[in-house]
């Protein structure tokens, strides 16, 4: 392949960094931090609250879309146009639309239990990257696909996903 020039060096340093800002916007909006007495430390929790739900629904969803778009390029080989970000932003109400209906598919399957939860919300990981190439699908059909992409691969998706913790 070709040597990367300084110029596609600091475009691929720039993304990095956006991403990176993308990704604590989000863990800052589902943290708490709490002092442990019992352990004389402070504690960062992850939760779920309404406002970072909302901030997740409205926002961040638009901009995963967005990251999921520049990721997908990488992956390619692409030059990376950090315009991409705003992709999502150009396709707002299917894509918040979309997040939506996740969130309340998520949800019923939550209040049955908490397993079924966890596995629906994990086959639903591929969204970001199904509207980032293809934003005019409707929401359900979005899921179902996503649903089909990780058909199989649940298992190996939740231990991948632990290793972020």
């Amino acid at each position: 392949g070709e040597e990367p020039t300084e110029y596609s060096q600091q475009k691929h340093i720039g993304a990095g960094i956006i991403i990176a800002l993308v990704d604590l916007l989000t863990n800052i909006t589902k943290s708490e931090v709490v002092y442990n007495e019992a352990l004389g430390e402070y504690l960062t929790l992850r939760t779920t609250t309404t406002f970072s739900t909302v901030v997740e629904i409205f926002v961040l969803s638009v901009l995963m879309v967005g990251v999921a778009r520049l990721f997908l390029s990488f992956a390619r080989g692409n030059e990376i146009d950090l315009n991409e970000l705003a992709f999502g932003f150009r396709y707002y109400f299917k894509v918040f639309l979309t997040y939506l209906w996740q969130s309340i598919v998520i949800t019923l399957w939550l209040l049955l239990f908490i397993i079924p939860g966890i596995i629906k919300a994990i086959s639903y990981s591929f969204v970001p990257f199904i509207l980032a190439e293809n934003p005019n699908i409707k929401p359900n059909e979005v899921l179902k696909i996503s649903a089909v992409l990780t058909d199989g691969r649940k298992g190996e998706l939740f231990v991948f996903s632990l290793s972020f913790i």
